[in-house]
């Protein structure tokens, strides 16, 4: 197994993404963040309680570099670049057949999502609070986008 540095757009990609399903959660996407998710992140909220996504992309950027590092044997030196601005991934939610219309960016983000999991699943971080949550939103994201195919919808409940 290999290990990259994602690049610090899909860092800020992801940490903007998370910032709004964290606080605007069902009423907004259609699924919450796993409760593992707001503990690992929770000194990433403002005097306010709303998560950041500048406090979130530091630590997804400083997880990512923690396996790295411990991949690669280098010195753990951890400088946290400043997060980019990027463009806004989510959309609009829509409707269709009574079930979310899954869009481009649903799938876009999920990929990001594994792919930051693919690369800190290292022996360095294996066990850290964050990526363990990552682990458990990556399974309650992936549910919402199976729930939202129309083969889901139309399959039987509970029978044959």
């Amino acid at each position: 197994m290999s290990c990259l540095m994602l690049t610090t757009q899909a860092h800020a990609t992801i940490a903007n993404s998370m910032e709004h399903i964290l606080n605007l959660g069902y009423n907004r996407f259609g699924f919450e963040a796993p409760e593992s998710l707001r503990n690992a992140l929770e000194k990433c909220r403002d005097k306010y309680g709303f998560y950041c996504s500048g406090y979130i992309f530091k630590q997804l950027y400083t997880l990512n570099t923690k396996a790295y590092c411990g991949r690669y044997h280098t010195p753990e030196y951890i400088r946290v670049p400043d997060m980019p601005d990027v463009p806004a991934l989510i959309e609009d939610r829509k409707y269709e057949n009574r079930h979310e219309t899954l869009l481009p960016w649903h799938y876009k983000f999920c990929k990001l999502l594994d792919c930051l999991i693919y690369q800190c699943s290292e022996d360095a971080t294996k066990n850290d609070p964050l990526l363990l949550s990552l682990i458990d939103f990556s399974r309650v994201y992936k549910s919402f986008l199976v729930q939202n195919t129309e083969e889901w919808q139309s399959a039987p409940w509970g029978t044959i």
